[in-house]
């Protein structure tokens, strides 16, 4: 064992001076490690965010169980007149029959089989016919006339089948959407419409021309224009 050199209260001091500065050492470690104020931030409790940070939103999944919105179903368009009723092909074949006469005055022979006149004009009020030779451009009914077989003799859909408002309509596109019309399908609307006219229907989403119904006991409910 070697022999300490000098007294022994030197010795001492030394030693505890030592001491002293390696426990100084390990706090100032320990401090550099650890945030003001002494929070240890951890996975479980995340610092918040400072001031201007915004936190990440979260946003909520997307429900799997959703029912989808069912698109609108479009009536299927007609061509063959020979799958009408009969009591409607019949109502069909006096009106054509009728407008081919140049004579507007024949179609009282249609009207007459139902029990009410058909709705010609929107608040129709008197004489019926006397209502389409006014409406008509050149005073006689002809002119209405020819639109009544250019629609009439078209294609057609049937709306609303087994309801009370169950009906046979022509032209077919007076029951779709005019902005849904392909190029070939406005050909068709201006085989009856001046585009002028059509412009009313594309503007509103909904076709609001020429347009004739008959219900399935065949009675003739209407013949109306823009109303």
């Amino acid at each position: 064992m070697p022999q300490l050199r000098g007294p022994a209260w030197q010795i001492v001091p030394s030693a505890i001076a030592l001491a002293m500065l390696l426990t100084a050492a390990g706090s100032g470690a320990a401090w550099a490690q650890t945030p003001p104020g002494g929070a240890v931030p951890s996975k479980a409790n995340p610092p918040a965010p400072s001031k201007g940070t915004r936190p990440m939103e979260r946003r909520p999944a997307a429900d799997a169980t959703a029912t989808p919105q069912p698109r609108r179903t479009l009536p299927e368009i007609e061509t063959d007149p020979s799958k009408l009723p009969p009591l409607v092909a019949r109502m069909r074949a006096a009106i054509i029959e009728a407008a081919q006469t140049g004579d507007v005055e024949k179609l009282r022979l249609a009207l007459e089989r139902n029990e009410m006149p058909p709705l010609l004009s929107k608040g129709q009020t008197g004489d019926p016919i006397a209502g389409l030779k006014a409406r008509s451009g050149d005073g006689d009914g002809r002119e209405t006339l020819g639109i009544l077989l250019d629609v009439i003799e078209g294609p057609y859909v049937h709306l609303k089948p087994g309801t009370a408002e169950e009906m046979y309509v022509w032209p077919w596109f007076a029951a779709y959407p005019p902005t849904e019309l392909d190029a070939g399908q406005r050909v068709e609307v201006y085989r009856i419409l001046r585009a002028a006219e059509f412009k009313a229907s594309l503007a509103t989403g909904r076709y609001s021309s020429w347009r004739l119904g008959i219900g399935p006991d065949g009675t003739w409910h209407y013949f109306l224009a823009g109303e």
